[in-house]
């Protein structure tokens, strides 16, 4: 990385970080640059509901009962392997339990048995002054036994002897920051014969750690500086699993015996890892470190380690740039491979630099005699806070404002003279008035505070706002925050309702006027939390349909959107987000030309593909050797879908400033969702998947579909007032559960609910058909029940002069291909080996699309010709346009009916906007394109019975296969459709259809 020469190159990377989202998982005070990372993490948002849930409900009232009930006895066991990954350890290998220091005398009384005849123990004269209090009471305690130093300087070879029974090594040397080769460290002290224990403290969190890799004997660890644990959080020790059937220490506690409830008068040690519990775990410690695990599940160590580097060495650079002539010394290793993610500065004054810069906002750390720390931990900290940093170090040495004697006070303590320092809670702000300022440094610490100025955690916005419907009037914003409180817009509000522990907020906005774009603002609590601070995006606009819109529209649309973060090999085979890439032009365009809508045509998120970050948190949370594997399993892992797809920063933005429809497909379950009855009834006795089906279609009630709903739906829902009833002061999970399962039943052909919905944006309107939970697969075979498409008929009525049918599932295919689907459907439905082999190739290639369901597809193609010709309008609409996906490249088909020239129908359909296809699928679509593969293909279905097409169809653009959107401009009554990838994908694709539409 080139090192950024101004603010606003720190504020672009910021943009483009792929940790950036994770900052909001910290409550961090306003105005503050935290670096102290390294000595005490700041809290994450999570911590004070879940230990309020401990308290209140697992203690106040499951009392005893939450050993078992809540895991409380499992604790230590269960956290150790969500942290093992942290530490390259196998789930096993790992467990949590007491304090560095009692772990660490554990762990050196057991390599000492292990290595009985050897007499010494080697550690750095250097070390963390507790691990050497440890090492030296150990030594003194096993008798004969003496600890042998090593020095700045000094290689361990030259320290290893045939006596050496044990080398105890800290990972980051917790005064310069220094990184140990650990790999090379463990091979020196094996081939001595010793055994070998790291103390990873100050790495575990800030880089990737690799205990299994090293072939390390003991760790030992905690979690409360990067790891966010809080103080006083319990720590962790690491034994591998070739020593832990003979390691004992002395520690002989029951929670470590084999049997600790048959209350034995013998010590027989627990196997495994568990041998190294003591006494009963401190719960309420436990807490906060469980929400802390749950953000670190969701983290990429290869990106942590990268920014980690990048920003230690953006802060060397503007050091040594700004700070050299001030008599500053840099004590860390230049080398990034060298480092930790820690700085460490000498400096004659170093105590009073360190108060003069806390008391501007930057807290950092000192260490006697002359050590100032910089630790950066990369999960909140951003690139421009690491420039403002540095602005104010310059400012501090250069005024000499540190020289104040005010600056000289010391505590017990040495953490910060400042309000903010964890000892204090009180926040009476300095006089900041006379302190000299640079340009573009962050404000002055502002923290709201209770009339007895305690410091309060103000609600936090995880995702969202989501701009959902809109007309001339009004408009729906959909929000998830991390807590219950009152949802502010623009004077309208709402307050939240939680659905299995995670809280949603809808807001209907009115008294807005026709044509307006209105910049806003979103409140929780009143404490303002969107638009973001630094925001690189315009301002978040309510943009309403203005009272003559007529037949004026702009709407993107696209479908399967694999939005996680990628893998470099990954991003290599799927290429860039077409929709992110569209989002970056729009936003350097005036807001007059932005888009009216977007239109999500299913696949969002991949339940059935999850993300690497995705599978890390999934294989903490159970076995993913077991069904479902790494596809999600609940509505808890569904809920991490959308976090992970929609926090993506331009996306998010799109979306709160873009009136945004949405369907599902396949994907957003499992593929080839409800293909055929067969399908129903072999994923039925599957165990996993109730649950499955159950969070998934709640997750999309409730991220999705709501905000699909007019404001007149939304106040005549029933479900949602239930939800919201008792949401409001409990948690609504059961409600939504019992919905979820009615939603997915099939009873008498008809299904319980319709996902299907309509919008009018002027003259255009746009109705969208769910071809996924409505099918009726029992007694008829078809895409939506007739009461559904009755309902479907009706929606088409009336008078506009541009119709949209959005499915995800295209409606016209390739003409190979449509009549494969409909020979198929024919064919499974014969008895015996013939009607079950058709049954497995239509489900091993998919097979599942509207021509597969012919009594469907002929019903719309009547439908279509009906509304062309004007039979059911007020007068002929000008085009006909059924949108689509799934099929993973993007075409255009007109349709024609008979011999007249019009109506004119087409299928305009865009997908993938980021994924791929395999190389066999596209050539498959190639050809079914062809006249000759049509033409043999026909001939089949027309012998085995497959009745002739009501309709015949031409290709006007496609087959293409890049990530691509599709930009509909509708002006009067032309019309054209655009499908545009990012720049290195190549040029736009325009098709005009303007001339092909019928004139009044």
């Amino acid at each position: 990385m080139a090192t950024p020469t101004t603010r606003s190159d720190c504020v672009e990377l910021d943009r483009r970080d792929p940790l950036a989202a994770m900052r909001d998982e910290f409550t961090l005070p306003d105005g503050v640059i935290y670096l102290d990372g390294n000595s005490l993490g700041p809290l994450p948002r999570a911590a004070s509901t879940r230990v309020r849930e401990m308290v209140d409900v697992e203690w106040g009232n499951g009392l005893i009962r939450s050993w078992n009930e809540a895991g409380w006895y499992d604790k230590p066991r269960t956290l150790g392997t969500r942290i093992a990954p942290l530490v390259g350890a196998q789930p096993d290998e790992v467990v949590v339990c007491d304090s560095t220091s009692i772990n660490l005398f554990k762990v050196l009384s057991a390599a000492l048995r292990l290595r009985s005849g050897r007499s010494t123990v080697v550690t750095e004269a250097g070390g963390f002054p507790t691990d050497l209090y440890i090492i030296e009471g150990a030594t003194n305690a096993a008798t004969g036994h003496r600890r042998r130093l090593l020095y700045d300087g000094q290689d361990l070879a030259d320290v290893l002897d045939d006596d050496v029974a044990v080398v105890v090594l800290g990972h980051v040397d917790y005064r310069t920051g220094r990184l140990r080769d650990m790999a090379r460290l463990t091979d020196q002290a094996h081939r001595a014969g010793a055994l070998m224990i790291w103390d990873v403290c100050h790495s575990v969190g800030a880089l990737p750690v690799r205990l299994g890799d090293c072939g390390v004997d003991f760790a030992v660890g905690c979690t409360y500086k990067y790891l966010n644990g809080g103080p006083g959080s319990p720590a962790f020790t690491f034994a591998a699993q070739r020593h832990q059937h003979d390691a004992r220490h002395p520690l002989s506690g029951w929670h470590g015996h084999a049997d600790p409830f048959a209350f034995s008068q013998d010590y027989q040690p627990a196997p495994g890892i568990s041998r190294f519990l003591v006494g009963s775990p401190p719960m309420l410690s436990y807490a906060p470190l469980e929400s802390s695990v749950d953000i670190w599940s969701r983290v990429d160590l290869d990106q942590l380690r990268a920014k980690s580097v990048a920003m230690t060495s953006l802060f060397l650079a503007l050091v040594d740039e700004r700070c050299a002539d001030n008599g500053i010394e840099v004590a860390s290793p230049r080398n990034p491979a060298e480092r930790g993610s820690q700085i460490s500065l000498r400096y004659p004054d170093g105590y009073r630099v360190v108060q003069a810069l806390i008391e501007r906002g930057v807290i950092v750390d000192f260490r006697t005699p002359d050590v100032l720390r910089f630790g950066f931990a990369p999960l909140y900290l951003r690139y421009v806070d690491v420039w403002d940093a540095v602005a104010h170090l310059h400012d501090v040495l250069a005024s000499g404002v540190w020289q104040e004697e005010r600056f000289n006070a010391r505590a017990t303590v040495t953490c910060p003279q400042w309000s903010g320092c964890p000892s204090e809670l009180a926040v009476a702000a300095p006089d900041r008035a006379r302190l000299p300022r640079t340009d573009g440094l962050a404000p002055a610490s502002r923290r709201r505070t209770t009339d007895s100025g305690r410091l309060m955690t103000e609600p936090r916005l995880l995702l969202g706002p989501v701009l959902r419907h809109v007309d001339e009037t009004s408009a729906t914003v959909w929000v998830e925050t991390d807590r219950p409180c009152v949802v502010a817009i623009l004077g309208c509000e709402s307050r939240t309702f939680q659905v299995g522990g995670h809280h949603y907020g809808l807001v209907v906005i009115t008294g807005l006027t026709p044509g307006e774009s209105r910049p806003y603002t979103v409140s929780l609590d009143g404490h303002a939390v969107w638009p973001l601070p630094d925001s690189p995006f315009p301002a978040s606009r309510i943009r309403t349909y203005a009272a003559d819109q007529g037949s004026r529209l702009r709407m993107v649309f696209g479908s399967c959107r694999f939005a996680a973060p990628l893998t470099p090999r990954q991003r290599r085979r799927v290429g860039a987000d077409a929709l992110n890439a569209y989002t970056e032009r729009m936003a350097e365009r005036p807001a007059d030309e932005w888009p009216d809508a977007l239109f999500l045509l299913g696949d969002q998120v991949y339940a059935d593909e999850t993300s690497p970050n995705i599978r890390r948190w999934i294989k903490q949370r159970r076995d993913t050797r077991k069904p479902p594997g790494i596809g999600v399993a609940d509505f808890e892992e569904a809920t991490q879908l959308y976090a992970e797809t929609w926090s993506d920063p331009e996306i998010r933005w799109l979306m709160s400033t873009v009136s945004t429809s949405m369907i599902f497909d396949d994907h957003d379950v499992i593929d080839d969702w409800n293909t055929s009855a067969s399908w129903r009834r072999a994923m039925a006795r599957r165990p996993w998947w109730r649950e499955r089906i159950r969070g998934c279609l709640m997750t999309y009630w409730l991220y999705q579909h709501l905000g699909n709903l007019t404001p007149s739906e939304l106040a005549e829902h029933e479900v949602l007032a239930e939800v919201r009833r008792v949401g409001e002061t409990g948690d609504a999970y059961d409600v939504l559960r019992d919905f979820a399962d009615k939603a997915d039943a099939e009873v008498d052909g008809v299904k319980y609910t319709r996902w299907s919905y309509r919008r009018d944006i002027g003259s255009v309107r746009l109705v969208v058909i769910d071809t996924r939970c409505g099918r009726i697969l029992g007694t008829n075979r078809l895409m939506v029940s007739d009461a559904e498409f009755d309902w479907i008929e009706d929606a088409t009525r009336g008078d506009y002069e541009h119709l949209l049918i959005g499915s995800s599932l295209p409606w016209l295919l390739p003409h190979a291909v449509h009549e494969a689907e409909s020979l198929n459907e024919r064919a499974c439905r014969h008895d015996g080996i013939r009607g079950w082999l058709a049954e497995q190739v239509r489900q091993a290639i998919d097979l599942e699309h509207w021509s597969a369901f012919r009594t469907s597809f002929d019903r719309l193609a009547r439908l279509l010709h009906a509304i062309g010709k004007g039979e059911r309008t007020t007068r002929p609409p000008a085009t006909v346009s059924v949108l689509s996906g799934d099929v993973h490249h993007s075409y255009i088909a007109e349709a024609h009916f008979d011999e007249h020239e019009w109506p004119k129908v087409w299928q305009v359909t865009c997908s993938p906007v980021h994924n791929t296809i395999p190389w066999v699928a596209e050539l498959v679509f190639r050809v079914a394109w062809s006249r000759a593969a049509t033409r043999l293909v026909s001939w089949w279905a027309r012998r085995r019975g497959v009745g002739p097409r009501p309709l015949w169809w031409d290709k006007l653009s496609g087959p293409d296969f890049r990530n691509q959107v599709a930009v509909l401009d509708i002006v009067g009554r032309d019309y054209t459709v655009t499908f545009e990838s990012d720049a290195e994908a190549g040029e736009p694709v325009t098709v005009p259809l303007a001339g092909r539409v019928a004139r009044p």
